[in-house]
């Protein structure tokens, strides 16, 4: 906590976590799987997802069994580039607030890599420990995408 001319201040620390992955799968297709924000048959754990806005966007709501929904909102989707942002309004998994992520699809060797990528307010939660817990939530949606696919052919 900083201290300003009498008025107490909290101090942002903003962070960030990345991860990147192949998977042996077309990068046109796991695009498409991916900009479907609203349809993820393919996330693991997910019972069901409803849809609505949130400040004028597009929203999703993912339920589990035993946790409240996950509310996350898209922020922008760009077909040219194969990505997608979205934030996260909702989430008990993650202890961060403004919480924003960024997913992005390219073709390399006939593979599609994927590109997850996030910010978000630390607070007074430890770096190292959000960080490992994203990357693990990220390779979990990795995962997903790839049994799902491979599911599917």
């Amino acid at each position: 906590m900083i201290i300003a001319g009498g008025a107490f201040c909290l101090k942002a620390t903003m962070s960030s976590t990345a991860y990147n992955c192949s998977l042996d799968h077309d990068a046109e297709v796991v695009w498409h799987l991916l900009r479907e924000f609203t349809d993820i048959p393919w996330m693991m754990g997910v019972q069901e997802v409803t849809t609505g806005t949130y400040q004028g966007q597009v929203a999703r709501l993912l339920h589990m069994p035993g946790i409240e929904p996950i509310t996350e909102y898209l922020i922008n989707l760009d077909d040219e580039q194969q990505s997608l942002q979205y934030g996260v309004v909702k989430n008990p998994f993650v202890p961060v607030e403004g919480y924003q992520a960024t997913i992005s699809v390219n073709s390399e060797a006939g593979k599609a890599q994927v590109m997850f990528s996030s910010s978000y307010d630390l607070g007074d939660q430890s770096a190292e420990d959000v960080s490992q817990m994203l990357q693990g939530f990220y390779q979990m949606m990795a995962t997903s995408i790839d049994n799902y696919l491979q599911s599917s052919e």
